[in-house]
C-alpha cells in the first residue's frame, strides 16, 4: 500500500478552510472583516507577519493620491466600508492586492514570509480591512451611524456560538472581534491592527454587547462592597469524595461547597450607594463579591441599585447537594439608555476553586475538610463563554471570577 505524502499548507488552502470555497473571489472576501480574518489567519499560521520587522522587510508603500501610507489606508478604508455596506466590490486597489494573492494561492505558508510581495498584498489588505472596521462595537444605540455600521454590529451580536463580525467564515473556525488598543509591547498579528482583532480559539466563547451612549464622562467611579461582612469555617462543607476515608490514597480528592449565611439586603446597600454619593459624587458601577448573593436577592438588589447610568456586576451563588453540582456565575446588569430595559447578562465561573492544604489550614476549616486532599468546588464548568459589554465610547469591559484569574485559562486568546 501507497502511502500518501501529506500536503502542505497553502494560501489558497487556509481560503478554503475558512470560506469553505476553492475560488478565492472578489466577491466572496468583499465584507471587510471577512478579508481580515483570512488575511490574518494566513499571516498568523504562517508567522510571516515576523518579516516586517528587521533588514530584508518588504514594499508596503503603494502608488496612492495620498502619499503618505496612514493616511492611504484610512481613504482606501472608508471608501471600502461605503462599498460594503451598498454591497458592492472593495475598491480597486483592494481587488489588485487580492489578485495577486489569488495568483499564488498554491503557495506554501512556509515560503510566505520570502514571497515580498504576497506578503506585502496580506498586510496592506489586513491593513485597509482594519482602517473600513473603525469604531465597531462601540454602540447599537447610535441613530447616525452608516450602513455598514448597522450591517456589521447586528452580525455582531451573541448568538449561539457567539459574537463575530464575520459573514462568511463560521466562528467554529476563526472570528474577529472590535478592539480599541494595540499592545506595544511584544510581537503578534494583534500588533499590526487597531480596530480588529483575530479571534481563533473555540474554548470560550466571546459575547459582545453593546450598551453605551453618547457621553462626556472620562472615568466611573466604582463601590465594591464589602459583603459578606465575615466569613466562618461551617460555611464550607464536603459533597462527595473519592477514595478518601481517614486515609487518603494516591488519585483520591473530595468535592466542596460554600454556603451562604443570610441573603444581603437591599435597603442596606442602598443607604451604602447613598453614603458613597455624599462622598464621592455618581457610583457608575457597584461590585458585589464571588457567591455572595442568591438568586433571589440578586434581583431585588438589582432593582434596588440598577438605574440608567450605574450598573451592577455581582457574584451570585448556588450551594450543591450530594450527587448535584452547585453553582458560581457573574451577573452583569445594564440599563439600555431610556431607562426601559434591563440587561440581565450571566456568565458562569471559568474554574472551579481548589481548596490545597495551605489554603485548609489558613482558613481554619481542616476539621471539615481533610488537609491532606485536594478539594475541588463542586460546579460544573462545561459552559465557557466570555461577556464583553461596551459601558463608554472608550470602556470595553469583561468580568472574571478570582479563580479564573489565577489559572491558566484558554480566554487568554479571545
Amino acid at each position: 500500500m501507497t502511502q500518501k505524502t501529506p500536503s502542505a499548507e497553502t494560501v489558497g488552502s487556509i481560503f478554503e478552510y475558512l470560506f469553505q470555497s476553492p475560488d478565492i473571489s472578489m466577491w466572496t472576501i468583499s465584507w471587510p472583516p471577512d478579508a481580515f480574518c483570512f488575511a490574518a489567519t494566513a499571516l498568523q499560521r504562517s508567522s510571516a507577519y515576523t518579516a516586517l520587522v528587521g533588514a530584508g522587510k518588504p514594499q508596503l508603500d503603494f502608488k496612492h493620491a495620498e502619499e503618505d501610507r496612514e493616511d492611504a489606508l484610512e481613504m482606501i478604508g472608508k471608501k471600502w466600508r461605503f462599498a460594503a455596506g451598498k454591497d458592492k466590490l472593495p475598491p480597486p486597489i483592494v481587488r489588485k492586492w487580492l489578485e495577486l494573492v489569488r495568483s499564488n494561492r498554491a503557495l506554501p505558508l512556509t515560503a510566505l514570509g520570502t514571497r515580498k510581495r504576497v506578503l506585502a498584498a496580506l498586510i496592506n489588505i489586513l491593513a485597509a480591512a482594519d482602517e473600513a472596521c473603525a469604531g465597531l462595537g462601540i454602540s447599537l444605540t447610535s441613530a447616525d451611524d452608516d450602513e455598514f455600521t448597522r450591517i456589521a454590529e447586528s452580525q455582531l451580536f451573541p448568538r449561539e456560538d457567539g459574537s463575530t463580525l464575520c459573514k462568511r467564515i463560521h466562528p467554529s473556525k476563526a472570528r474577529v472581534l472590535p478592539k480599541c488598543h494595540t499592545a506595544q509591547t511584544g510581537l503578534t498579528i494583534r500588533s499590526f491592527s487597531h480596530f480588529l482583532a483575530l479571534v481563533g480559539t473555540t474554548e470560550i466563547r466571546p459575547q459582545w454587547y453593546s450598551f453605551c451612549a453618547e457621553t462626556s464622562d472620562h472615568a466611573l467611579n466604582l463601590l465594591l462592597v464589602p459583603w459578606p461582612t465575615r466569613i466562618i469555617p461551617k460555611q464550607f462543607r464536603a459533597t462527595e469524595t473519592h477514595r478518601m476515608t481517614d486515609d487518603v490514597d494516591r488519585g483520591a480528592y473530595g468535592m466542596f461547597t460554600f454556603d451562604a449565611i443570610g441573603p444581603a439586603r437591599f435597603d442596606a446597600i442602598r443607604r451604602l450607594v447613598g453614603a458613597a454619593e455624599k462622598t464621592v459624587g455618581r457610583i457608575d458601577g457597584v461590585f458585589i463579591p464571588e457567591l455572595a448573593l442568591t438568586p433571589k436577592s440578586v434581583e431585588q438588589i438589582s432593582k434596588a441599585v440598577l438605574r440608567e447610568d450605574r450598573f451592577l456586576i455581582a457574584g451570585v451563588g448556588q450551594p450543591a447537594q450530594e450527587g448535584v453540582s452547585g453553582e458560581n456565575y457573574i451577573r452583569f446588569d445594564v440599563m439600555l439608555p431610556g431607562g426601559e430595559y434591563c440587561a440581565a447578562l450571566r456568565q458562569e465561573k471559568h474554574h472551579r476553586w481548589k481548596l490545597d492544604k495551605n489554603q485548609i489550614m489558613q482558613y481554619g476549616i481542616g476539621s471539615i475538610l481533610n488537609p491532606q486532599a485536594d478539594w475541588w468546588e463542586h460546579i460544573d464548568v462545561n459552559d465557557r463563554c466570555l461577556m464583553l459589554v461596551t459601558l463608554k465610547p472608550w470602556l470595553t469591559a469583561c468580568v472574571l471570577v478570582c479563580e479564573d484569574l489565577a489559572r491558566p485559562d484558554p480566554l487568554a486568546g479571545c
